[in-house]
């Protein structure tokens, strides 16, 4: 019966909600419907004084309609249309050009653009008989033509697959823009033909472009020696940055001694920093001692801050453990913060050496920040449990910040094995943290199954806070040695000096489904019972 009413107060609840918001919504949407009819009602009158040629009235309707009706899907017709009575009926010529070049600007994708471009064409042909400006903007104009044209032509070279084609171009051709986009069809050859014409136009083309797009496309013959000599020339010879910025990245793979040389003197010397990086993330590439030296140079000598910082992460891949002990010292005295904090990640990398486990424990000992101690503490995490169980036990049991101790405590239940809690028992009997005794419990919980209930127990007698007794009592919960565990409940239940203790053990003796814990609850109510009497 209580449900049927229920029921029937929400169909009526329902209905006055529909009766007294859909009149609303019907309001809306008619409203919505009524300003669009308006608005074509509107353009319409304006359109049709422009099949009449009334220019002039054209202008002003359109004009109005722009203000009134901006969110319309006819705005857009509108506003040309706008632009084109204006052509039409003014005097102006240099404020219709400009009507139509906002709003090709504004609206790329109309369906009015190509039109808009052929009136804004037409006006700046009479305009340039005055003004030189509108004759810059008829040959941009024809020059991003003929590049769009010279792009089509390239590319059906392209499809074709006609290399030799696109070499003789190249060779009869004197254009820029038409030189680089034939070097851009010449991309992705492979043959000999072609590497030796773009060597030729990467040593001698006039435009640097042209030089460059020629530079770019040799990096697939990047393991040519011819290619390495010539980007080597670049970087000796070259005075456009950029263009050697590409020979640098043209031989980031090379193996060549000599490459490994040159990368290392632009990375240490170098005044450009873009060169600087970019020779340095070049190195990155080059599995060679040599290499590395330099990159442990560059994080202790370099003074651009991202240099310094593409050598670390470049170091960070090699997981090399000889640049273990540079990485200590970044670590605990290098002045940028975030490279501290970079230098401990890349040793927790070599979690396979034992050394760098001991490493992290002297950054924890020697550093001043406190985030490169805390990321010290959660690296030795990633350890094998035999390297890290013991360092982070001393951790957790020396740090002289409890937020520290934590952690350790938390990277301590994630080395240790499951069944094993000794080292976190150690740990809530000796820290002078509460908060590293809470956590402690809790890990015991998590990790401790029945062997944590003894632990659990003796928690309960000993603890003088009682907060950490309650997780103790809620912790039991989850143990499966329920015989165990409810002999422990019933004591806690009588004796705990904390109600509130007291009130969880009984608690989760109620959750407990046993005869021996029903059994308990009777006891204990009984005894109560008594004591009233």
């Amino acid at each position: 019966m209580r449900n049927r009413i229920r029921r029937r107060g929400l169909v009526l609840a329902l209905a006055i909600v529909i009766l007294t918001v859909w009149p609303q919504v019907c309001r809306a949407a008619s409203d919505e419907r009524s300003e669009e009819k308006r608005a074509a009602e509107n353009y319409k009158k304006a359109y049709e004084l422009i099949l009449s040629k009334e220019y002039a009235k054209a202008r002003r309707e359109f004009e109005k309609f722009m203000e009134k009706y901006h969110d319309s899907r006819w705005y857009d017709d509108a506003r040309y249309w706008y632009c084109h009575a204006l052509m039409e009926s003014s005097d102006n010529l240099e404020k219709a050009f400009e009507c139509f070049r906002e709003f090709m600007k504004e609206n790329p994708d109309s369906k009015w653009r190509e039109q808009a471009e052929e009136n804004a064409v037409i006006l700046a042909t009479k305009l340039a008989k005055t003004n030189p400006q509108y004759k810059s903007y008829l040959r941009n104009l024809r020059s991003r033509e003929e590049d769009e044209l010279t792009q089509a032509l390239v590319m059906a070279l392209i499809e074709k697959g006609d290399e030799t084609t696109i070499i003789e171009l190249l060779d009869d051709t004197s254009d820029p823009e038409s030189r680089r986009w034939l070097i851009y069809a010449l991309a992705d050859c492979r043959s000999d033909e072609c590497k030796q014409k773009l060597i030729e136009v990467a040593k001698t083309d006039p435009d640097t472009e042209v030089r460059r797009h020629a530079i770019y496309a040799l990096a697939e013959f990047d393991d040519e020696a011819e290619v390495v000599e010539l980007m080597l020339q670049i970087l000796k010879m070259e005075k456009d940055s950029d263009i050697r910025r590409h020979a640098v990245w043209v031989i980031a793979e090379s193996r060549d001694p000599a490459v490994v040389d040159a990368l290392i003197d632009i990375a240490l010397t170098e005044k450009d920093r873009d060169m600087a990086r970019a020779a340095t993330y070049s190195l990155a590439e080059v599995d060679d001692p040599k290499a590395t030296q330099a990159l442990e140079r560059l994080v202790k000598q370099s003074k651009d801050i991202e240099v310094k910082r593409a050598a670390l992460y470049s170091l960070v891949e090699r997981e090399d453990v000889v640049i273990l002990k540079t990485l200590r010292e970044i670590a605990v005295s290098e002045d940028d913060p975030n490279l501290r904090r970079a230098a401990v990640w890349a040793i927790a990398e070599m979690r396979n050496e034992p050394e760098a486990a001991a490493a992290l424990v002297e950054i924890f000992n020697k550093s001043k920040d406190r985030e490169v101690r805390r990321a010290s503490v959660y690296a030795l995490s990633e350890f094998d449990e035999e390297v890290s169980v013991e360092l982070l036990k001393g951790v957790a049991l020396t740090a002289d910040d409890q937020e520290l101790a934590k952690a350790a405590m938390y990277s301590l239940a994630e080395t240790i094995e499951d069944d094993d809690i000794n080292y976190v028992v150690e740990v809530y009997e000796k820290t002078p943290y509460r908060e590293v005794r809470r956590a402690a419990l809790h890990v015991i919980l998590k990790i401790g199954g029945d062997e944590a209930v003894p632990v659990l127990g003796k928690v309960l007698k000993t603890e003088e806070d009682s907060n950490l007794r309650m997780t103790a009592v809620w912790a039991l919960h989850e143990a499966d040695d329920e015989d165990e565990v409810v002999k422990i409940l019933i004591d806690v239940a009588k004796n705990d000096p904390s109600t509130k203790v007291r009130r969880a053990a009984i608690q989760v003796l109620g959750e407990i489904e046993t005869e021996e814990a029903r059994d308990a609850l009777l006891e204990i109510f009984k005894e109560r019972s008594k004591k009233k009497d």
